[in-house]
């Protein structure tokens, strides 16, 4: 498959994995995600967020993941509190709106379970740490 080809070859040379205005899938993450260290979601959507959240926790080489303007909120960062590789974590808008960051102070609860997190930047989240 040439789109697979393609995302083996991004993934080697380092370049994030970026799905942008998607509707993602767990086949999605499953299938093109195994392998990448860096994901970016940009304005997307989640089918079955539960389901995609918890099989983005259990990518081995995922290191660094970007949520932006996507509305995954708390159950995303619930799910990923079980990731053993990621080190980054991305999440909110392209600006200051807070409205569209969808993270709450329960979804920081759960971010602070990440115990290798190591970087953490929330655009649009307006509490005080």
């Amino acid at each position: 498959n040439r789109s697979r080809i393609v995302i083996l070859r991004m993934i080697t040379l380092g370049a994030p994995l970026v799905f942008s205005e998607a509707s993602v899938t767990i086949e999605d993450v499953l299938n093109s995600c195994r392998f990448a260290f860096s994901i970016i979601f940009h304005k997307c959507t989640f089918m079955s967020c539960k389901l995609v959240a918890k099989a983005l926790s259990t990518l081995k080489n995922l290191e660094t993941l970007t949520l932006r303007d996507c509305s995954s909120g708390d159950l995303i960062c619930f799910e990923l509190r079980n990731s053993k590789s990621l080190r980054r974590l991305h999440v909110g808008t392209g600006g200051d709106n807070s409205e569209r960051c969808g993270i709450t102070e329960q979804a920081v609860s759960y971010i602070a379970m990440i115990e290798q997190l190591e970087e953490l930047k929330i655009v649009g989240w307006s509490q005080i740490i």
